[in-house]
C-alpha cells in the first residue's frame, strides 16, 4: 500500500492536478461569460463550484480517473480486465458528462448539480464495493460471488 500511496503521490496526481487545471482554467474564461457569480475552483483531483457574491461553496467532486481509480486497479492488479474496462469507460463517460452538467449549471439549471453529487455517491459506493470484495474478502462476498 505505501508503494501504491507514493507512486499515485509522487507521480499521478501531478498530473492529473495540471490537466485538470488547464481544464478549469478554459472553461473558467467561457462559463463567467454564462454566469459571472459562479467559479470553478480546483485542488489537486477535487473540483469545487464557489458562488463569488456570497461566499460559499456551491459543490465539490472528484475528478474521475482518480484516486478511488487507481486504487481499486492496483488493488485488483488489472484483473479481471472486463471490470477494468467496464470501470475505465465508466470514467470517461463521467468526464464529459461533468463538463456538460457543469456549463448547464452555470447556464441555470440547478438539476445538473444535484445530478453530480447524486453520481459522486454512487461513484463512491461502487469502489467501496470493489474495495470490500477485493481486500476484505467478506465470507458473505464470497458466497454470492461462488454461487453466481
Amino acid at each position: 500500500m505505501f508503494l501504491f500511496f507514493f507512486f499515485y503521490n509522487a507521480f499521478i496526481l501531478p498530473i492529473q492536478a495540471s490537466i485538470g487545471d488547464k481544464i478549469i482554467n478554459s472553461i473558467n474564461e467561457n462559463l463567467l461569460s454564462v454566469n459571472s457569480n459562479l467559479e470553478l475552483e480546483i485542488r489537486k483531483s477535487r473540483i469545487s463550484i464557489n458562488s463569488i457574491s456570497p461566499s460559499y461553496v456551491v459543490s465539490y467532486f472528484n475528478l474521475p480517473f482518480g484516486f478511488y481509480y487507481f486504487l481499486v486497479l492496483f488493488i485488483i492488479w488489472f484483473k479481471p480486465t472486463r471490470l477494468i474496462n467496464v470501470l475505465s469507460i465508466y470514467d470517461l463517460v463521467l468526464l464529459f458528462s461533468y463538463f456538460l452538467f457543469i456549463y448547464f449549471f452555470f447556464k441555470g439549471y440547478d438539476f445538473f448539480i444535484t445530478m453530480i453529487n447524486i453520481n459522486q455517491g454512487f461513484y463512491k459506493i461502487i469502489y467501496a464495493t470493489i474495495f470490500f470484495l477485493k481486500v476484505l474478502r467478506l465470507n458473505i462476498f464470497n458466497f454470492v460471488l461462488k454461487n453466481n
